[in-house]
C-alpha cells in the first residue's frame, strides 16, 4: 500500500523500494498460500480464508499502475493474469461459502474484495 501510496506523494525511490519488497514477498509467499489451502483444508475455516488468494495481486496492480505502470508492460500483464485466476478459483468456491454457516472471519473480506473489484474495472479515466 505504500508504494501505490507514495507514488501520489511524491516519494519517490522509496514507493520502488516498497513495491519491489512486496513483489517479491508474493512471488514466494503465493504458492505457499495456495498450497496450505489446498494441501491442509481445515474445514470452514480454511473456507472463510479462501478469497484472501485474490487480495495481493489486486494490490499489487494497483500499486503498480499508482507509481505508472501502464498497459504496455510487462509486469502489468502478469499481475493482472495472476489476479484474474485467483478471482476465477475464488469464484469457483463461492458456492460452497454460501452453504456454509457464518464465520467470524468472513466479516474481514471486504477490503480484499473492494481492492479486487477496483483493480478489475481499472484506473479511472
Amino acid at each position: 500500500m505504500a508504494a501505490g501510496t507514495g507514488a501520489s506523494l511524491g516519494l519517490g525511490d522509496w514507493t520502488a523500494y516498497f513495491f519491489w519488497i512486496a513483489f517479491l514477498s508474493f512471488l514466494i509467499l503465493f504458492p505457499v498460500m495456495l498450497y496450505r489451502l489446498h494441501a491442509y483444508p481445515e474445514g470452514s475455516r480454511a473456507e472463510a480464508q479462501y478469497p484472501y488468494i485474490a487480495f495481493p495481486a489486486a494490490l499489487l496492480l494497483t500499486s503498480w499502475i499508482a507509481m505508472g505502470g501502464h498497459q504496455g508492460h510487462v509486469m502489468t500483464h502478469f499481475l493482472f493474469l495472476v489476479q484474474m485466476c485467483s478471482i476465477v478459483l475464488v469464484s469457483l468456491r463461492i458456492s460452497n461459502m454460501f452453504s456454509m454457516n457464518f464465520e467470524k472471519d468472513f466479516s474481514s473480506l471486504a477490503f480484499p474484495s473492494d481492492v479486487s473489484a477496483k483493480c478489475s474495472v481499472g484506473p479511472p479515466d
